[in-house]
């Protein structure tokens, strides 16, 4: 089920996009030649990674009640991040996490579960 896009300005700008794609679709064509017209598109964004893509260091300091505190201290610890940024203007935070084997739960056995609930 889509759902109705409720802010007119929200609307307008993907109208916008949409009209755009659109119509660079449609300069591309199809055939022979749009394979290559992808492949020089991609090598044009890849050559510019570094503007398209790139990390920033974000310092982030929280209680033990996850409320955001100015200076960290021995009841705020600071939690370095690593933000990724696109040239879309998105964001996400990435932060690499290990979990050592050992602290994972076992793994079930969903065979023999279904056969002792079946009968």
């Amino acid at each position: 089920m889509r759902r109705a896009i409720r802010d007119p300005a929200i609307h307008t700008t993907l109208e916008q996009q949409l009209e755009n794609i659109e119509s660079q679709l449609g300069a591309l064509g199809s055939g022979a030649g749009l394979l290559g017209a992808h492949l020089d598109i991609l090598v044009d964004v890849l050559e510019q990674a570094e503007q398209n893509f790139w990390s920033a260091r974000h310092s982030l300091i929280v209680d033990r009640m996850a409320v955001k505190q100015a200076q960290a201290s021995a009841l705020a610890a600071q939690i370095d991040l690593t933000m990724l940024h696109n040239a879309a203007g998105s964001r996400l935070i990435a932060r690499l996490v290990r979990v050592d084997r050992e602290s994972l739960p076992a793994q079930r056995d969903l065979l023999r579960e279904a056969e002792r609930y079946l009968g």
